[in-house]
């Protein structure tokens, strides 16, 4: 199958399929090794716990982030 018809033809497909094809998918964009991922998270983090002692931002409940991350998904 070319690329462009698999593109147009993968909105059409059932949600089963199109989550098998973007598993597939996803990991050919990324050729990081484990370590590299790992470094990446650490350093976010740490990014992350500096912006919260810094008070830059402020932490948020689980609770308060699931249903505003399920209405986006929508």
């Amino acid at each position: 199958m070319k690329p462009r018809t698999l593109r147009d033809a993968a909105p059409d497909l059932p949600l089963d399929e199109r989550a098998d094809l973007a598993q597939r998918l996803l990991p050919s964009l990324d050729d990081s090794s484990e370590e590299e991922h790992a470094e990446t998270w650490l350093s976010e983090a740490g990014r992350r716990a500096g912006e919260i002692d810094r008070r830059k931002v402020e932490p948020v409940s689980e609770e308060e982030v699931q249903p505003v991350a399920r209405a986006l998904l929508r």
